[in-house]
Parts: C-alpha cells; structure tokens; sequence
C-alpha cells in the first residue's frame, strides 16, 4: 500500500552511536567512529562512483576538513584541539564539536587527553511519499487551545531540507506579519567560517525573505510540510499548525539528495556534528530572543549501537534541558525485520537477507562464545559461498576482509571490524559490510545470515536502510528474525523525545478531485499507524515515547518545488493549489513519522507558553500521565505507542494544575466550535447545532477559583452571548456541562485589555 522514496545512503556503514571508552592499549584508530576511520584511510574514494556531486574549482587544494565530536580532557581539550588545526564551535564539559582537518583526525585520536573521536553520516527523511496524509481531527484538537495557548512566546525550531520561506502559512493569521526570525541554511555559500562550520546565517525577517527558499528548495519539499505542521497560521485555510503564533527558526541541513548542492571540497562536514550544531543554532537563537524553544527533527539513520553514552546521544543530553527540548521521528520501519536475536542455550538462529545497493551494512553484538556465518545460493539453489567469521581473532579497531561471493557481476566481498561497546563491558561488537561491484538487487544470489554457539548469545541488527530480515519459504529452518528494534537514530537517544505515528484520516481528496483511500487494515481509529518504527532499542529501553497523528497530514508545500516539478508524482497528493502575491503555492498531504513529530513539537511549544522552563524530562512527565490509550487492552508504555498518544489539552490542564479541579474536564467539547470574548467583555460561544438541552456554564481563574456559574437555554440558534463579571486580562478556563453530550467539556480562553 505504502511506496517508500528510495533514500540511498551518503556513506554505508556510517551510522554508529556507541559510548566512548578507554581500553588499555587501545590505539589511535581504535578510538575513531568507522566513518571517520573510512575516511581517514580511503579519503575521497568513500563516495561511490556512482553518486555526483559539485565538484571543486580548478587549482583549489583547500585541506579536506570534517565536522566531528571529540571527548577529550575539559580543561586542556580546546588547546590542544586548536594545535592540531581544530576549530572549535561548541563544547559541553568534555565533548568538543570541532572542524577538524581529515589529516589530523588520526593525530587527534592518538593524544592521551582525547577519549574518542566520532562522526557519522547524515539521516533519511521519515516520511512516506506517496503522501498519505492529512491533519487527523486529534491532531488539530489544539485549535481549540489557541483561543489561550498559541505557542506565542516561543520559538519553534525545525531542521529539515526544502523550505519555501516565503509561504503565506509563515506569516500570522493576517498575512501581514513574518513569524520566521532566523534560518541557517547549510547548503549556501558560506560566508563566515568563525560562526558556521557549513552554510550561512540569515536573521531576522527580512534577510530571511530575501533568500526566499533553502537552496535545495526546487527539489525538495519536506521542511516547509513540517514546519507548517509544527506552527504553520494555515492562511485562509483550515490547515493551521499547532502552534500557530510561535516564533520559527530553522535550520536546513543536508542529505543523501541534497550531494549536488555540495562542493566536493565540503563533503566530509555534513555529520551528525553538524546536525547537533543544528539544534545548538536553535536553541542560541530562542535564547538571544529571551524565549523557550523546541526543535523537531523528522530524519534519521540506523545506529549500529543506541548505546546511552555515545558522543552525540551525550551531547543531546548536555544541549537540551529547561526550556530546551528536542522530539525527532522513530522512523517508518515497521514493515522491517531489522533484527535477528540468538539467546543463551539455543545452538543456531538464522534468516535470510535482503539487499539493496552496492554497500550494506549490519552490526554483530554478543558475548560468550558465538559464530556468524554467511551463506549465498544461487537462483538454482545451489551454495555458491560461505564464510564463517571468527570474530574472536578481530583486536579493536581491526578489520579483515573475505570475499563471499563471485557472481557474472562482480564480487560481494564482506568487510568486518570490531568497534568499541562499553555499555555492555561484556559484550563485542563487530561492524560487518557487504560490498558489491554493482547494486546487490542486480545479483541473482540469496543471503543467509546464521549465529551459532550455545554457549554465548548474540544479536545481528540492521545497520543501513538497504538491508533488512526475511522469512523465506526457501529456507523454513531459518526463520529467526523479530520485528522491532528499528527506531532510528537521533530518536533512540535518551534525551530525545522520540514519536511514533497514529492513523485518523484514512484517505484525501486531491485538487483534481480524485480521492485517494489510504486506509491500513483493521482499525483506523488513532491506533498504531503500521509503518510507524517499534522499540526495544537494541540495549533494551522502550521507544518510541509518544505517538501522534502521521497519516493524511495536510500541511503546506514548496511553490519552487511545485513551479520546478509540475509533473512530480508528489503533486498529485496537493489537496489545493492557491495564488498568492502571484505564486501558486500548494497544500499537500502526506504520511509518516515526519508528520507526526511536529505534531508533538507544536503541541509542546503550547506547553512551553504555560511553563517556559519545561525540561524534556518535564514533558515526559506530562506525557506519561496524560496521553490518550488508543488500546485499553495494551500496557503503557510499550513499544509501539510509548506512553500513548499526545493530548495537548490535557497536558495543559495538567500543568497549569487544573486538572485535579474534578469539575473541569479534561477533554474540549466536541460541538463548540468558537469562544471568544468580544470588545465589551461578553463571552460569544458558538456551536456546530443548537444544544438541545440547557448548558451550564462555569468560569474559574488560574488558581481555580469558580468566578461565575449559570445555564443557558438555547431557543432556534446555536449562538450564545454571555455576559461575565468584569475581569482583568487573563487565561481563564470555560467549563460548559449539559445532558446534550456533545456540548460538554472545558476550553482555556485568553481575555485581552
């Protein structure tokens, strides 16, 4: 039902995430994540043939540098990195974000004041393409809310790729005021290295204007959808953001498609360095405002080891904290086995894998005594290669290489090496590449992964979105692999709020008038979107934390992208197309984790207009005790929905202590669909239909304390004009009760002077 868009790796074999260690005699190269020890051994000859890129001009012998954290000694750490030709952007205690010369990445890593050195590759996008998508009625409950709570006063900050910046949604609900204030856009030329290691900055409103799009705005998309998502005003339409009075900065950072935008000479610092410098971006900026920020990250990668203490899952930790909170997507991997598990006592598990591309990468974890072996057949069923590989042999930071296979195409050759693995002291673990002279799907072979050994246990997991476990009838006897352990990278990471997707809408009608049903099978009712990626994470901790709505959001769409692919199959998902200051722009739909992160984004920038120095801690604490249960038959949290799905209006309550007031409820009443007060004071409730019995209305402040309760019949109209007491400016909350089920509940209001 679902059509991925094929997001090929910028380096295989680059996402790791593992704690940084000390190992006596550990040496130089050991201390390097693989994608820097790549780089550093084969320099340019990582990018594959296949793949373009913007090449340098002629005569420049520009040093090739990269971005990268570094854990080194606090104190000495910014001398000696500065000797070696750093430059240092950000440090936290002993974690360093330094642009660093690749021919010294290995001098670096052999001082003994330098723990390690790490740096992996840019994420995929988390989204589905075939953009099944529109803001489910639960996912824009919270425009009940803004009448209170808008997300004024706080920045929203998203990283993504394919801003239109000039879109009406940016603007307020006039069209007459600008909301984006900053934006870094990581493709453009850059102007001033001192400030950032890739790109340039454009802030405030009016430089920001100027640019008018991100550069890779003309192919890409997905950042002016999460960002209209996330606090998008929805100009003349009924498709606002959650936060719509929010301040935005963003932050266009790269990926896989963006490497035609990208000098050659400036291809090694696009990492998730530079995407943590992202987030410090966004979080600098809301400071320099005096405001609270969130930051929603709809990307991701596979880490080969979602350890706690990796540099990047400990630089999040130390980045974000009271009024800094950053939610990323789990990912849209479900529909993957990603993850073959081989416990104490049993002799073997086995599966079969598939694979895509010319690089494919797993990571093998265990302890004890445990083998993995290989095996391919051809389409005749005949083996045609098998290695075993002796793991046992492999010090840290070596690699060895086998060749599998020989096929009328080339050769698959398999590289392994051992890779450091502290959280479990225990435990090794082996990063384990399959190379092809061509794309593998091209090879007319079948893979066999098997682990062995009753006296130990291991664990083989996904290590790139070209590979993946399969049950496969040609082989009953190995059948092993489990579903789960596909969250993705930043998502995993403790100090992260990581967000699945839940399915309202089941289809959309598209500008042409055709409607598409994108409905899953079973339930459709704000359960489990069957995409949405599934916990444990491979060291056994529950993720995702929350869910939201992710299928059929509408959300707004690049007019560059529009103007520049007319034909694009993607377009056909626009639900409308309008003109405005005489550009077409567009609302499309679209599905995924990517929309559902945004979601969560905007409706924690409404908690942070009640608390400003919400810590992500915080947040989950609001989370866990107050998100909706799509399946009461279920535990929670679990693996699937984390905590449930997010409710921004009872988290509300919550922290602004109202809802232990048992009068008030916790849910908005279905039926209301404006309250306003109007110039003279008067209280104007509004209803879909006329109540068909009395309602009571009652009003308390902040503290909760009752101010005023009376009924009000409805005679022919469905219309009320309430006169209250007179009041100061202020949030008060509206409890409206009747037999007319439809008319209960309680709304927070906002009274102006």
């Amino acid at each position: 039902m679902y059509h991925f868009k094929s997001l090929s790796l910028l380096i295989a074999c680059s996402w790791l995430f593992v704690q940084s260690a000390v190992v006596a005699g550990e040496s130089s190269d050991a201390k390097l994540s693989p994608l820097l020890r790549k780089w550093v051994l084969e320099r340019l000859t990582s990018v594959s043939k296949t793949r373009t890129y913007r090449t340098a001009a002629a005569g420049d012998e520009s040093p090739l540098t990269t971005i990268a954290f570094v854990c080194a000694d606090k104190t000495r750490g910014d001398s000696l990195l500065r000797s070696r030709g750093c430059r240092v952007y950000d440090q936290k205690d002993d974690i360093f974000i330094v642009m660093a010369p690749l021919d010294s990445v290995s001098s670096i890593a052999s001082m003994p004041q330098v723990r390690r050195v790490e740096a992996s590759a840019p994420c995929r996008l988390t989204m589905d393409t075939t953009s099944v998508v529109i803001g489910a009625s639960k996912a824009y409950a919270a425009q009940q809310l803004p009448q209170a709570f808008t997300g004024s006063g706080v920045v929203v900050g998203v990283m993504d790729i394919g801003f239109d910046l000039t879109h009406p949604t940016f603007y307020d609900s006039t069209a007459t005021h600008y909301r984006i204030g900053a934006f870094w856009d990581q493709l453009a030329a850059m102007e001033d290295e001192d400030n950032v290691p890739v790109g340039n900055v454009f802030e405030g409103g009016e430089q920001v204007l100027s640019r008018a799009s991100s550069v890779d705005g003309e192919l890409q998309t997905h950042g002016t959808h999460t960002a209209g998502i996330a606090a998008g005003a929805g100009y003349n339409s009924p498709y606002r953001g959650v936060a719509f009075e929010s301040e935005l900065c963003l932050v266009s950072n790269a990926v896989y498609e963006d490497l035609p935008f990208i000098d050659s000479t400036l291809l090694y610092r696009y990492t998730s360095a530079s995407d943590a410098l992202g987030f410090k971006y966004i979080f600098d900026y809301a400071a320099k405002q005096g405001k609270p920020a969130v930051a929603s990250f709809s990307e991701g990668s596979y880490p080969l080891y979602s350890s706690d203490d990796s540099l990047y899952a400990e630089y999040l930790g130390k980045l974000t904290g009271p009024g800094r909170v950053i939610v990323a997507s789990a990912g849209n991997e479900a529909y993957k086995q990603t993850c073959l598990l081989k416990p104490w006592g049993k002799a073997q598990a086995g599966s079969a894998i598939a694979c895509g591309g010319e690089e494919n990468s797993m990571c093998l974890r265990g302890n004890g005594s445990f083998r993995l072996r290989l095996v391919c057949d051809d389409n005749n069923g005949e083996a045609s290669g098998e290695l075993e590989l002796d793991t046992e042999k492999l010090e840290m930071g070596e690699e060895r290489t086998d060749t599998l296979y020989h096929t009328v195409r080339g050769t698959i050759t398999v590289k392994t090496e051992r890779i450091p693995a502290s959280f479990f002291p225990s435990d090794t673990l082996y990063l384990v590449t399959l190379l092809a002279d061509d794309p593998m799907v091209h090879h007319a072979t079948r893979l066999l992964a098997i682990l062995s050994g009753e006296e130990g246990e291991a664990t083989l997991y996904t290590a790139s979105f070209g590979l993946q476990f399969y049950a496969s009838s040609r082989y009953p006897q190995w059948c092993d692999a489990v579903s789960g352990y596909n969250v993705l990278s930043p998502s995993v990471h403790p100090s992260v709020i990581s967000v699945g997707a839940t399915i309202h809408r089941t289809g959309f009608t598209n500008y042409l008038g055709t409607y598409y049903d994108y409905s899953q099978s079973g339930r459709n009712d704000g359960v489990w979107a069957d995409y949405s990626s599934q916990g444990p994470t491979v060291d056994g901790r529950i993720k995702p934390d929350v869910c939201a709505p992710g299928s059929n959001v509408v959300s707004a769409y690049s007019s560059y992208y529009l103007e520049h692919n007319p034909d694009a199959g993607d377009i056909l998902s626009d639900v409308a197309h309008f003109v405005w200051q005489d550009r077409t722009y567009a609302w499309n739909s679209n599905s995924g984790t990517s929309m559902a992160t945004p979601v969560v984004a905007g409706v924690i920038a409404l908690w942070m207009q009640a608390k400003p120095d919400l810590t992500p801690q915080e947040a989950m604490d609001v989370i866990a005790a107050t998100s909706r249960h799509p399946e009461e038959n279920l535990t929670y949290p679990n693996n699937s929905y984390g905590y449930g799905e997010i409710d921004a209006y009872a988290g509300l309550l919550y922290l602004l202590g109202l809802n232990g007031i048992s009068d008030i409820s916790p849910e908005p009443a279905r039926e209301l669909l404006s309250a306003a007060f109007d110039a003279t004071g008067c209280l104007q409730l509004s209803f879909s239909r006329q109540p068909l019995h009395p309602v009571q209305l009652s009003l308390y402040d902040m503290s909760g304390k009752k101010l005023y309760r009376e009924s009000h019949p409805f005679t022919g109209t469905a219309h009320c004009s309430v006169m209250l007491p007179t009041l100061p400016s202020g949030v008060y909350v509206v409890q409206l009760t009747s037999a007319d089920k439809g008319c209960n509940g309680s709304l927070l209001i906002r009274k102006r002077q």
